[in-house]
C-alpha cells in the first residue's frame, strides 16, 4: 500500500512539473544557473550535475542520477551602474527643425522626425541597481522501476511576476521613450518562467543519452482601429484578436564514464525566444494616410529573452574526497535577434570556461567551490547602437547538508557573484554603424534659404557621446532535495 502512495505521489509530482509554466527563455537558467548544487560548481555540471537539474545541462546524464525530487529558492539582487559621459555642446537637435525641408527642393519632407532636444520628456539617462528578483525552481527524476530508463521535469518559475517584457530602443529612437540605456544581457533577462520534460536511456552502465523539450510560447495578434476624428484621437473604436502558439526547442546529451573515476558529458541546447507579431489595420473617417488606401495596414515584430544555441562538454575527476570538473561551451550569440524590428546586432559567438571542486570532509557533509569566465558577446558600440554589457567573472560557493532525520533528504546552499569587468564606450562619427544625424542640411520652409542650424551632426542618441558601464550581481539560493 504504501509503493502504490508513494508511486502516485511522484506522478502526481511528476506531472505538476509537467504543466507549470513553459515559457523557456534565457533567464535565469542562461544567466545564473540552475539548482544550488550545481550553481555551487560553478556551473561546470555537464558531466557532474547530480540532482534535477542535470535536465536543463545535459539530459544524457540523466541515467546516472539517483532517483530524486527537489525545489529550491534563489534570490538576486545587484549593484551594477550605466554612467553617461557629459554631452559636448553644439550636438542639440534645435527647435528649428520643426521649419525644416530638404535642401533637395523634389523632397517633400524630412526623412525621419526627430524631436528638439528641449522638449523630450525625458532627460536622457543611464540605469542603476534593479529590484531583486526571486525564483522558484523545482524537478523530478525517476525511472519508475526501469534501469535503463529515466524521465524528469523541471520548473523555473519568477515569484515577483509571471512574465515581465521590458522593450526598448537600441539606439535614438529611444529618445521617444525613457532616454534611458540598459543592460541588455542583465536584469530584465531574469523574469519568465520555463519548464522542460526529459527522457534518457542507458543501455550499457558506462555510456548513456538522452533529450529534453522546452516549450514556449509566441504570441500572435490582429488588431483592428479606427478613428472617426483624426483630431480627437481619445475617441476611438479598437479590437483585438490574439493566439498564442507554442514553440519547442530541443536539448540533447551524451554522458560517458568509461573509468570509475573519470566522467565525460556533452550537450547541445538549442535557440529559444518569445517573439510577439502584431498586425495593426488603421482606419480614419474620411481621411487616407496612403492615397488610394482607406485602411493603413501597421506590422510590428517584437523579439524578446533570445536564448542562443550552446555546444558545451565537460569533464568530471572523482579522487574521493574530492570531485573535480570542468566545462567549456560555444556560444553562437552571433543569431541574436533584435527586441523590435529593426538594426542587426553584430553580435559575436563567445567560448565560456568554468571550473568546479566539491569536497566531502563528512558522510553529512558536502562543500564545494566554482568559477568562471564569461566574455561579452556585444562588439564595440562606437556608432548608432547601444547594447549595453560587460564580461563577467563569475565565483561561487556551496554547501550540501545531508540531514539524519530522514534517509535521503538533503538541504543545498549556495551563494554566487558576478563580476561585471568595467567598459568604457566613446562613440566615434566614422564607425561601421555611424549615429544618425537627426537634423541633416535643410532649408528654412518660408525662406527657402538654408538653416545653419542643420550644419554639423546633432543627435539625441542617449549613448552619445558615450558611457561606461560596471558592477555586481550576485544570488543566493537554498533548496531541498530528496534522493530514494
Amino acid at each position: 500500500m504504501l509503493t502504490n502512495v508513494k508511486n502516485r505521489i511522484l506522478i502526481m509530482l511528476f506531472l505538476l512539473f509537467s504543466v507549470c509554466p513553459c515559457k523557456l527563455e534565457a533567464s535565469p537558467l542562461d544567466l545564473y544557473g540552475f539548482g544550488s548544487r550545481s550553481i555551487a560548481i560553478g556551473g561546470a555540471a555537464t558531466a557532474a550535475a547530480d540532482d534535477y537539474s542535470v535536465i536543463f545541462y545535459n539530459p544524457g546524464r540523466m541515467g546516472f542520477v539517483q532517483n530524486s525530487f527537489g525545489v529550491n529558492f534563489l534570490m538576486s539582487f545587484d549593484d551594477v551602474k550605466i554612467s553617461l559621459k557629459d554631452r559636448p555642446s553644439g550636438y542639440d537637435v534645435p527647435t528649428d527643425i520643426y521649419n525644416a525641408l530638404p535642401l533637395d527642393p523634389s523632397v517633400r519632407k524630412m526623412s525621419e522626425r526627430y524631436i528638439p532636444t528641449s522638449e523630450l520628456r525625458h532627460a536622457r539617462s543611464g540605469t542603476g541597481d534593479d529590484p531583486n528578483t526571486y525564483t522558484l525552481n523545482g524537478g523530478i527524476v525517476h525511472d519508475f522501476g526501469l534501469y535503463w530508463f529515466k524521465v524528469g521535469a523541471a520548473f523555473s518559475i519568477p515569484l515577483q511576476s509571471l512574465v515581465h517584457a521590458d522593450f526598448h530602443f537600441v539606439d535614438e529612437r529611444e529618445q521617444f521613450f525613457s532616454n534611458k540605456l540598459y543592460f541588455q544581457l542583465l536584469n530584465r533577462r531574469a523574469s519568465r518562467p520555463s519548464g522542460m520534460l526529459a527522457m534518457a536511456f542507458r543501455p550499457i552502465d558506462w555510456f548513456g543519452f538522452g533529450a529534453a523539450v522546452n516549450i514556449f510560447a509566441n504570441i500572435r495578434a490582429k488588431t483592428n482601429m479606427f478613428v472617426p476624428d483624426a483630431l480627437d484621437q481619445e475617441n476611438m473604436y479598437f479590437l483585438v484578436n490574439a493566439e498564442v502558439k507554442y514553440d519547442a526547442a530541443v536539448l540533447v546529451g551524451v554522458h560517458f564514464e568509461p573509468l570509475s573515476w573519470l566522467g565525460i558529458g556533452l550537450a547541445f541546447r538549442d535557440r529559444s525566444w518569445f517573439q510577439g507579431e502584431i498586425n495593426n489595420d488603421l482606419q480614419f473617417w474620411n481621411f487616407e494616410i496612403y492615397e488610394g488606401e482607406p485602411v493603413t495596414k501597421q506590422n510590428f515584430d517584437y523579439s524578446y529573452s533570445f536564448s542562443p544555441r550552446v555546444v558545451q562538454g565537460g569533464l568530471r575527476f572523482d579522487f574521493s574526497p574530492v570531485s573535480i570538473s570542468t566545462d567549456v561551451a560555444w556560444v553562437m550569440w552571433s543569431e541574436f535577434r533584435p527586441e523590435v524590428n529593426g538594426n542587426d546586432s553584430g553580435f559575436n559567438n563567445i567560448v565560456t570556461a568554468r571550473l568546479g571542486v566539491r569536497y566531502s570532509p563528512l558522510t553529512w557533509l558536502d562543500v564545494a567551490i566554482g568559477g568562471g569566465y564569461v566574455p561579452s558577446p556585444v562588439p564595440d558600440q562606437n556608432g548608432r547602437t547601444n547594447y549595453v554589457d560587460n564580461d563577467r567573472v563569475e565565483i561561487t560557493t556551496g554547501a550540501t547538508f545531508k540531514l539524519p532525520w530522514v534517509e535521503g533528504l538533503s538541504v543545498d546552499l549556495h551563494a554566487q557573484f558576478l563580476t561585471l569587468i568595467p567598459r568604457s564606450v566613446n562613440k566615434d562619427t566614422d564607425a561601421s554603424n555611424p549615429l544618425i544625424d537627426e537634423f541633416p542640411a535643410a532649408r528654412d520652409i518660408k525662406s527657402d534659404e538654408e538653416l545653419v542650424s542643420s550644419q554639423g551632426l546633432q543627435t539625441n542618441n542617449p549613448g552619445f557621446p558615450g558611457y561606461s558601464s560596471s558592477g555586481l550581481v550576485a544570488t543566493v539560493g537554498v533548496g531541498l532535495n530528496y534522493a530514494f
